[in-house]
């Protein structure tokens, strides 16, 4: 079980941030500059940060990125999840060359468009 807001914890974020092994990722403060559209899911038990879905303009299209500490790929599934319903009238891309997150992603309803691209259609 999680709870999605806004970033409690900025140094507790920086830190999850930090152990990201994905250079496609921006800054830590350039995520959090997009305030309204980060979005962090936290433990209902422990409360500890557990990852970050966030989406930004990528020319126009809205594009979803994230990351998560390592093995919670079930609660990963769910958050993006709840982001895509709430942003269902987008059509959401997300680019990667992850195995974890193509596995991820195509549990969500994303179908693969090229390469490194995915895509969840508006309904």
């Amino acid at each position: 079980i999680m709870i999605v807001s806004r970033c409690r914890d900025i140094e507790e974020f920086k830190r999850i941030h930090a152990q990201c092994e994905n250079d496609r990722i921006p800054s830590a403060e350039s995520i959090l500059a997009l305030d309204k559209y980060c979005f962090c899911f936290y433990s209902r038990e422990t409360g500890k940060l557990l990852g970050c879905i966030y989406l930004e303009d990528d020319n126009g299209r809205v594009c979803l990125s994230g990351f998560s500490v390592r093995k919670n790929y079930d609660i990963v599934i769910r958050a993006i999840k709840l982001i895509s319903d709430i942003f269902h009238e987008d059509d959401l891309y997300s680019l990667t060359d992850k195995k974890s997150a193509i596995m991820v992603l195509l549990r969500c309803g994303f179908k693969k468009i090229d390469d490194e691209t995915y895509l969840r259609k508006a309904f």
